[in-house]
């Protein structure tokens, strides 16, 4: 056999090679017309294939499983495809370019804080205020001003923590929200509605987002609640506004003085436009590896706007200091101690989508496991499932599952209205402990998960730590839905549906 004939022979034996160990490891997915299998490593090792897989909704949670046979290597590999790291920031919205070299250098001073405002820091610390003699109408926002927890004031400074120009976007929108003078301004005043909580924060902060593009201060309409119902708590006050800061310094000026011109209603329950981001959100967004997208614009907005909206006020924080104290999980709950929040969305929710088994979140966590190196994580759960939390107890042994042992249900609008108050208490102290935690398990299909997910980039400084999703996504980043082809440049829910 001459040299020519014989290269040919040991090049088909390796490819044969090559196909015989792709298969070794398959993974299902479902497609419309018939059921297909697909090698992870085709994914792992071989990136010009990518557009071939994931063509139809995949369980993402059958992924995870399957990742997690491989090795450290390998798994990082797959996420490096997945979420582009640029410096030391890692993101779904970074945009791809096959090599990963971006220009990009961050801006803003490392001895500023991230938010100019101390309320947006609460989640992460009860102990944020702003000393006496700070005047809000003086917009220097010299950091001098901020009083903040000492043990969190490396996290506060480090800008890679939070999304490209967060400072920048948080200081526009307070100085929108909250003129030297209200006389003269033009009003949005926009209804809240009685839906389930993260639908309502998700609808309200697009209605939001419509206002200050167009110029309008937010004012959000003063009544009943039904999130504030049926309690001892909001007592006082059955508004948004029992949990929350007030969104303007104009609030009561608006409502004084019943401005009959410049003012916008905007009382209707259909969701605004996606595309109601600033004009200038694009230059602000330029020199960073955001991708250039609609979607990526409404999935950036939505994450500072819910920030910014989201301020727990001092009788929440109260409460919530209170609840842990009585109610102690028996490990710190500090900023990153706890290793994975894990947020199981079951009940009323299979009407709208594919309800996750219980156990297919754990193949998420064991992938975590190796991530960490190391088995024993501690895993905060919150679902409305208590035979879930049960399940989790039994089964998973080499981890150590918490939660709050609070009443739970999913009752639907008639169990909003007799205990819409409490509901919104545990739902808060849940909530907190998601953005804390260093990693989270979830699915973007909740309006609830998503929600959290958003304020993890912002108000929970998780930015750059991956979110491990379990439903049905086609796809769950921006290079991830360019290399696989997607008719879409952004996953679907970033326009939120």
């Amino acid at each position: 056999m001459d040299k020519g004939k014989i290269e040919i022979f040991f090049d088909y034996i390796t490819l044969l090679s090559i196909i015989i160990y792709s298969h070794r490891t398959l993974i299902h997915v479902r497609d419309e017309k018939n059921a297909k299998f697909i090698s992870l490593n085709h994914i792992l090792h071989a990136k010009q294939d990518f557009r071939k897989l994931f063509k139809s909704h995949t369980l993402w949670a059958e992924l995870w499983n399957d990742l997690e046979k491989e090795n450290e290597e390998s798994i990082q590999n797959f996420f490096d495809i997945l979420f582009p790291t640029v410096g030391t920031q890692k993101s779904p919205t970074f945009d791809c370019n096959g090599d990963g070299n971006y220009k990009y250098t961050n801006p803003e001073a490392k001895h500023k804080y991230v938010f100019p405002y101390h309320q947006l820091y609460r989640w992460i610390s009860s102990n944020s205020f702003i000393k006496r003699s700070f005047n809000q109408n003086n917009f220097s926002f010299d950091d001098d001003y901020l009083d903040l927890d000492p043990l969190y004031q490396e996290i506060y400074r480090n800008h890679s923590k939070v999304p490209p120009k967060t400072r920048e976007y948080q200081e526009w929108l307070f100085k929108h929200q909250n003129p030297m003078t209200c006389e003269g301004k033009r009003f949005m005043e926009i209804s809240i509605n009685d839906w389930g909580f993260g639908s309502n924060m998700l609808h309200l902060s697009r209605k939001v987002m419509l206002a200050i593009k167009n110029g309008y201060i937010a004012i959000i309409q003063r009544r009943k609640w039904v999130w504030a119902s049926n309690g001892s708590f909001c007592k006082n006050d059955t508004s948004f506004f029992c949990f929350f800061e007030e969104i303007s310094n104009c609030t009561d000026y608006y409502y004084s003085k019943k401005p009959n011109h410049n003012v916008l209603f905007y009382h209707d329950n259909k969701w605004p436009s996606p595309f109601h981001y600033v004009n200038w959100l694009n230059d602000l967004l330029k020199d960073t590896p955001m991708y250039k997208h609609p979607d990526v614009y409404l999935f950036y907005s939505t994450s500072q706007i819910l920030a910014y909206l989201l301020r727990p006020n001092q009788r929440l924080l109260k409460w919530m200091d209170d609840f842990v104290l009585n109610n102690s999980l028996n490990i710190d709950t500090h900023y990153n101690k706890i290793d994975v929040a894990m947020h199981i969305r079951h009940g009323d929710k299979g009407s709208e989508m594919k309800l996750v088994p219980t156990m297919d979140y754990v193949k998420a966590l064991k992938v975590i496991q190796k991530i960490e190196k190391r088995k024993n994580l501690t895993v905060y759960v919150t679902t409305e499932d208590h035979n879930a939390v049960k399940e989790l107890k039994d089964k998973v042994k080499d981890a150590t599952i918490v939660f709050y042992d609070q009443h739970r249900e999913n009752g639907g609008y008639n169990n909003f209205k007799r205990n819409g108050e409490y509901i919104t208490l545990v739902t808060m102290m849940n909530l907190r402990e998601v953005l804390r935690a260093k990693y989270y398990i979830g699915t973007e299909r909740s309006c609830w998960g998503y929600m959290a997910y958003m304020l993890r980039q912002t108000a929970g400084f998780h930015f750059s730590d991956q979110f491990f999703e379990v439903g049905q996504q086609k796809c769950i980043s921006v290079c991830h839905c360019r290399k696989i082809g997607m008719p879409r440049s952004a996953p679907n829910s970033w326009g939120i549906w």
